[in-house]
């Protein structure tokens, strides 16, 4: 017994969901009825009504078509009026491909009308409207491309036709208007790029430059060439300041980079490069004079990383390393020479100390060898020699003036003049000598007097009567 109620009831259900459906079938029909008949406006309302109730999806979607249809005919129909502003928000609601190109076809009439009135900013407002609202149409690029000529033809607007260009390449780089948009950028990219390449003196990086070239470069333009010198040279261009700030590496660093660039810079920056290693010679070579050796092996080696294996380089260092050995070798013979002053072996002594001048040009050695070889004439004759420092001191100045004096007392006083002539009397302390020269007269006694230190000839006078003497103008 309750088997077949069961059995019932699934009947029951089953014919109450066929006549369920049967209702939906029927008025769909009805609706697609009034479709057919073209009463676009009773569907729609319809269709409206319908869709507040309906649950079933399929007959939703259904429902949906047709009342983007009816749509699509209401504006077709209001095209034909001419009434563009009506079809234009028919079109929109319908939402449709079809029903896009109708918007488009709708806007170009506007656009014909716009530009007969020579309502050029009208037009522009136009191709704004369908780039930013019908963005899925296939149109699309097509408007970017006028709308690039209309800015760049009548409102100079270059970063918007920049911009333009940039969303043509980007989103649809396979359309036709890749082509004539690079040809409208032509007509200005020269300009673009040189007033990049003019902020070089204003900043001290030139990176974002650099960058915003390169940029411009990722899309087509027949300027690629020019765009590569112009980036190359703001590689040479940071090179150059690089060098007066003596960052030299640095500068090597984008010197190749420039290169990369411009082959043509080729000669230009091997030039360039040689110049720098030779700014490292020479800096190497001021260390040298100045007998820092390690300082100016550090210099010379700085050129390998410009020019690996640099001769020049490779020369001076050797140069470098034989002065360190002369040095340590002149100072050795200057310390054996010491010994031999000590034991008054003074001809060997020299011997070694110009051994050591020659290998290391110095001025304590240069005065040792000055001093031991005045030594040594005086171990001769020490009063012959304090003679001859007297006779020769400062080009014969003191000699001169005594003979001018002479020549002044014989004029006058003639044979009465009592001349004692040049003579050298020990002094006191080691290799000092007095010179003395009398020149009396009825009148007056000139004692002339100077000490001279023979071994390093200086002379100093001993009385006022000398210095005023030597105060005279020869």
């Amino acid at each position: 017994m309750k088997l077949q109620m069961k059995k019932n009831y699934t009947i029951f259900l089953s014919l109450l969901l066929l006549l369920l459906s049967s209702c939906h079938i029927s008025k769909y029909k009805e609706i697609n009825k009034i479709q057919q008949s073209g009463n676009y406006t009773l569907s729609i309302e319809e269709i409206d009504e319908m869709l507040k109730t309906e649950k079933n999806g399929y007959y939703q979607t259904l429902a949906l078509q047709d009342r983007s249809e009816a749509y699509y005919q209401l504006g077709l129909s209001a095209l034909e009026k001419e009434n563009t502003n009506l079809a234009i928000r028919l079109f929109y609601i319908s939402n449709t491909d079809k029903a896009d190109d109708k918007i488009i076809e709708a806007y170009e009439r506007r656009i014909t009308d716009f530009t007969t009135h020579n309502q050029i900013e009208n037009v522009l407002l136009v191709y704004n409207y369908i780039i930013n609202n019908l963005y899925q149409s296939p149109r699309v690029p097509e408007y970017l491309y006028k709308r690039m000529t209309l800015n760049l033809e009548h409102f100079n607007n270059y970063p918007q036709v920049w911009f333009d260009f940039v969303t043509i390449n980007d989103n649809f780089p396979k359309c036709d208007y890749v082509k004539p948009a690079s040809e409208l950028i032509d007509t200005f990219i020269i300009t673009k790029i040189d007033s990049i390449f003019s902020l070089k003196d204003s900043t001290d990086e030139i990176q974002d430059l650099v960058d915003n070239l390169l940029y411009i470069r990722k899309y087509p333009t027949s300027y690629k060439d020019y765009i590569n010198q112009k980036i190359s040279n703001l590689y040479v261009f940071h090179s150059e300041r690089l060098i007066t700030q003596q960052n030299y590496v640095k500068a090597e660093e984008n010197f190749r980079i420039a290169l990369q660039y411009d082959k043509s810079k080729e000669d230009y920056i091997k030039k360039r490069l040689l110049d720098i290693c030779e700014l490292f010679i020479v800096e190497g070579d001021n260390y040298l004079k100045d007998k820092e050796i390690d300082l100016a092996i550090s210099s010379y080696q700085r050129s390998f990383s410009i020019i690996p294996d640099y001769d020049k380089a490779a020369k001076a260092i050797q140069k470098a390393e034989q002065l360190r050995q002369n040095i340590s070798q002149a100072q050795e013979l200057y310390t054996e020479a010491q010994q031999l002053i000590r034991a008054k072996e003074h001809q060997q002594a020299l011997k070694l100390l110009k051994q050591a001048n020659t290998l290391d040009s110095r001025e304590n050695y240069q005065k040792a060898v000055f001093e031991i070889t005045n030594i040594i004439e005086i171990e001769k004759n020490p009063q012959e020699f304090a003679l001859k420092i007297i006779k020769e001191y400062d080009n014969g100045r003191i000699f001169k003036a005594v003979e001018t004096l002479k020549e002044q007392l014989y004029d006058y006083w003639g044979n009465e003049v009592r001349d004692s002539g040049w003579r050298a009397v020990r002094a006191v302390g080691l290799y000092r000598m007095e010179i003395r020269y009398d020149l009396i007269t009825p009148d007056e006694n000139n004692y002339l007097a100077w000490q001279v230190n023979m071994r390093d000839k200086q002379v100093i006078p001993l009385n006022k009567l000398t210095e005023k003497l030597l105060e005279q103008k020869q």
